[in-house]
């Protein structure tokens, strides 16, 4: 099945790809230099967003009390589905490609199957499967509706989850060091036997100082990711991670010792270490929003209260 992802709602945006490579885990990986993205330097885009946009394409989905959703956390439209995951709602909503509705995956409780909160939902295109991260538990049930399996898991609270080839799966916890996972991204395998370790976090970083993001993974196979408080976009293939893009912002860019310094300061909370990134005004990108498409990359990135975005093309990079 063809797989065609898009970020949140149902107005979609083509939005990249590039290469190229560097370490950053506590996995081996090759030293290849990341590409850099100069927005110091870069030209500013005098206009509306949208006049970037190609294409706009509206869907008309049922309304029935099933297939009503309250919001839009996670959004995955292929050849023939359209698959919401709505958290206020704590279900997941199946249509097809007319906007038909199909199923509704709504098993609040304790038993096999049941969750008791729904933090994150990945799709598997290839085995048709829908992927739950739930509180202390991965279940997995096909696009029908029905139950396949479920594994436990020791964290209860994740960032963000995607799939990966060959049924492994990676997860963003943030900046929570209170698991075994003493890392910030972790991707684990079909068989939940094999873990590997992310972008480790120092002992000091404790979950006080979670910073909360909307999203750490584009919307891909070979997802491009973001840590907190950092210039550094990843790509995560197969089992490693490297570092495919570096934003250079210049004078403004969030130091590089942000996290040692602010983060790791127990006399800080979260709130501090954001009010001290907003007075002085450092440039990062924001929100984990990292998207892209065979042509553009598209991130946002923020100083103070004020949100910019930029979009790098292939032809210019």
């Amino acid at each position: 099945m063809h797989m065609k992802y898009h970020p949140l709602v149902l107005l979609f945006i083509l939005i990249l790809s590039c290469s190229s490579e560097k370490d950053s885990s506590t996995s081996n990986q090759s030293a290849i230099l990341p590409q850099v993205i100069d927005v110091a330097d870069a030209e500013v885009f005098d206009g509306y967003f949208t006049d970037l946009i190609e294409d706009i394409y509206f869907l008309k989905l049922d309304t029935q009390d099933d297939a009503l959703f309250q919001s839009v956390t996670n959004l995955f439209i292929t050849d023939e589905l359209v698959i919401v995951f709505d958290e206020q709602g704590q279900s997941v909503i199946i249509f097809d490609d007319e906007g038909a509705f199909q199923t509704k995956i709504y098993s609040p409780g304790d038993g096999p199957g049941q969750y008791q909160y729904l933090w994150k939902v990945a799709y598997d295109d290839v085995k048709g499967e829908v992927i739950l991260s739930a509180a202390g538990k991965i279940l997995w049930f096909n696009t029908q509706g029905e139950f396949i399996k479920e594994k436990r898991v020791e964290f209860s609270f994740i960032k963000d989850m995607a799939s990966l080839t060959g049924g492994r799966l990676a997860f963003h916890l943030g900046m929570n060091s209170s698991y075994s996972f003493k890392g910030q991204l972790v991707v684990i395998d079909s068989t939940f036997t094999d873990t590997k370790v992310f972008f480790p976090l120092p002992e000091e970083a404790k979950s006080r100082n979670i910073i909360n993001f909307y999203s750490h993974f584009s919307s891909s196979k070979q997802p491009l990711s973001v840590n907190v408080f950092s210039h550094d976009i990843s790509r995560v293939d197969e089992d490693t991670v490297y570092t495919e893009y570096r934003v250079n912002f210049g004078d403004d860019a969030l130091p590089e010792d942000f996290i040692e310094t602010y983060v790791d300061d127990p006399n800080l909370n979260a709130q501090a270490v954001r009010d001290i990134k907003e007075q002085r005004g450092y440039l990062a990108i924001q929100g984990g929003a990292v998207q892209e498409s065979g042509n553009h990359l598209l991130f946002l990135y923020s100083k103070g209260k004020e949100y910019f975005e930029h979009t790098l093309s292939i032809e210019g990079a």
